[in-house]
């Protein structure tokens, strides 16, 4: 169940796209980083995804395939990084007044995660800190 969040909070992403497009390509951007550098730098989510991958590639079975979904969402999640940056670069209209957006999208998403994990999982609140002292878990 606390898989689908993220999920809701990129499709936010898609609404606000529709309103105004740089500040859904930054929402998505932040939303997906967070979620990527999280991954990376703060626990071994990934990680133990890709021993699972490795697992399941040389003897066909896999025996936590709760962690192998971390592989696709974050190749996912970095499709969606590249697209949305790709997105920004070309947009004819970039101005200095993203930056707030930028800054705004930051708190409010950063805000949404803590958010949800406070209400369903407290014990994740600590990778916040960890997320600012960060070490690859890779």
């Amino acid at each position: 169940m606390a898989a689908l969040f993220p999920g809701v909070d990129v499709s936010r992403g898609d609404e606000l796209n529709l309103e105004e497009q740089e500040v859904g390509i930054v929402y998505r951007l932040w939303s997906c980083g967070l979620w990527n550098y999280t991954t990376l730098f703060a626990n071994t989510f990934l990680k133990n995804g890709l021993e699972q991958a490795n697992l399941l590639l040389h003897t066909g079975h896999v025996a936590r395939p709760d962690l192998l979904i971390s592989v696709p969402g974050w190749i996912a999640n970095l499709l969606v990084i590249i697209g949305s940056g790709i997105v920004y670069v070309f947009n004819a209209e970039k101005r200095w007044t993203d930056l707030p957006k930028l800054l705004i999208c930051f708190a409010c998403t950063t805000g949404y995660f803590a958010l949800i994990m406070a209400l369903f999982q407290p014990r994740y609140l600590a990778l916040f800190s960890q997320c600012l002292h960060p070490k690859l878990h890779i």
